[in-house]
């Protein structure tokens, strides 16, 4: 165990040091480097929500404009696109593809802002998946002083269902379905008040009858604002630096990091209320050799969560609250055959949050979690400090007992101490028939925030503890 461990962290270092110089040996290949202003390229600065559709597109097509001109250029290196200080600029989805003929700078001083009302979203074809992507670059800096808001308070007040009484209801019996006529201010749903026939609404939004109008004058109705946008994707990218910039507020996840090789983000600010659904920090999915570090994280989901196909990450100095911790997961969801190995976090300050170190997998899903290490952790008033869960299940699922799972081996935790606000501060709920494997906790005292003494919970556990409070009876001792 011990030498994997320092395998593990001898690939790190290595690591570090190979992305360093790769990002360096770009910038140093010429000094003369180029840059291009976007207000150069006709971009307004104001940030006004009151702007035209045609003075929305010339500012979308400045940015266009200015990228296009970075990404192909040749004379210097690296390339450098500027958003200047001083300046909010009202973004609709954009995607900075490439490849670039060099290396590339994006230096974002100003403010970035998405339209505050999901209706006014300008998608193709009408899905508002990203907001801001950057795609197939590599040797990508990001970096500036500037704030990337998402403005998402609207898509998180669409319900996941209402009811209106039927006061506000005009309906008749067709095909079991009552027609509707409801305006509701933030998501702008309309529905034909016709006796015979809905008409058509802004997309990305939709509105769904569940079922004819009961006795009791109450017509339940799902209102959602559809697919939700991650505020800022890096895709298909190789060697990529992030850095000093804050994010806040984005509809869902606020950076991804999807099928990406070599990628840092370091000194970020992420921050959502903690009520916002779905507004993960950093999530990272098919991504290899990424590196989060000396980061500030507070939002209403995952700080940061590590999906399928990931590998070699290294997570280091990060705050973390409010939220729900860190997360290895959700892995396996609909059965889905899902991986993630070989991940090392460490130096962590949990605040307030429901989990600290979790692993999350449903049951049905296939696959595997292995090679997992959280080291020096310090938690307050978290909900449960370290927990295992093979039995996710989320929202209104309709999950039911199945005999496959994900299954999750040779974890480790090290030097983990602080404080739960419950009183199971540490929980393992493995499945019976792909039982947790290897698990071992060295150096581990989780005390209450209260008068109480903290508990363990576990099943399904097989692995050694030592200097462990509170002691947990799965786990044998040496």
């Amino acid at each position: 165990m011990k030498n994997s461990l320092l395998q593990l962290l001898s690939i790190f270092t290595l690591s570090s040091a190979l992305i360093l110089q790769a990002l360096c040996q770009g910038s140093s290949r010429n000094t003369t480097t180029t840059t291009y202003y976007v207000l150069n390229f006709g971009a307004v600065g104001d940030g006004s929500t009151d702007d035209t559709q045609v003075q929305l597109h010339l500012l979308f097509q400045a940015f266009e404009d200015a990228w296009n001109a970075t990404c192909e250029s040749r004379v210097g290196s690296p390339a450098t696109m500027h958003v200047p200080s001083g300046s909010t600029f009202l973004l609709q989805p954009i995607v900075f593809a490439g490849p670039c003929n060099s290396d590339v700078n994006v230096l974002i001083d100003g403010t970035l802002i998405a339209p505050s009302d999901p209706s006014e979203w300008k998608c193709k074809d009408d899905t508002c998946s990203q907001w801001i992507t950057f795609h197939n670059i590599n040797n990508l800096l990001i970096s500036g002083s500037g704030t990337i808001n998402g403005q998402g308070a609207q898509w998180w007040d669409c319900k996941a269902s209402v009811c209106v009484s039927l006061s506000l209801c005009i309906y008749t019996q067709f095909g079991g379905t009552g027609g509707i006529n409801v305006r509701n201010s933030s998501c702008h749903i309309y529905v034909s008040s016709s006796t015979s026939e809905y008409i058509f609404f802004p997309t990305p939004l939709f509105l769904v009858i569940r079922s004819t109008f009961p006795p009791n004058n109450q017509c339940p109705v799902q209102l959602s604002c559809g697919t939700k946008a991650t505020g800022f994707t890096i895709s298909d990218s190789n060697n990529v630096y992030i850095s000093d910039l804050t994010f806040m507020d984005s509809p869902k996840m606020h950076i991804a990091l999807e099928r990406s090789t070599w990628v840092r983000a370091t000194n970020l600010t992420i921050t959502a209320p903690e009520n916002s659904p779905n507004t993960d920090g950093i999530h990272v999915q098919q991504s290899q050799n990424v590196f989060i570090e000396q980061t500030l994280i507070g939002t209403g989901d995952d700080c940061i969560s590590i999906g399928d196909g990931s590998a070699y990450l290294k997570i280091s100095g990060i705050t973390c609250g409010p939220g729900h911790g860190i997360s290895v997961g959700s892995l396996g969801f609909n059965g889905a055959n899902n991986t993630v190995e070989h991940v090392y976090v460490s130096d962590v300050v949990f605040r307030g949050t429901s989990n600290g170190a979790r692993i999350k997998t449903w049951q049905g899903g296939k696959g595997y979690a292995t090679d997992i290490t959280f080291q020096r952790i310090t938690t307050f008033d978290s909900r449960y400090p370290i927990i295992i869960d093979q039995f996710y299940c989320e929202g209104n699922q309709k999950c039911t007992t199945q005999t496959s799972a994900v299954e999750v081996s040779n974890v480790r935790y090290i030097d983990i101490h602080g404080t739960s606000s419950g009183e199971t501060a540490v929980k393992f709920a493995c499945s019976e028939t792909v039982s947790c494997t290897d698990v071992s906790m060295n150096d581990i005292d989780l005390t209450s925030n209260g008068t109480s003494n903290t508990t363990s919970s576990c099943q399904n556990v097989q692995g050694t503890q030592h200097e462990v409070f509170p002691r947990v009876p799965c786990l044998t001792s040496n």
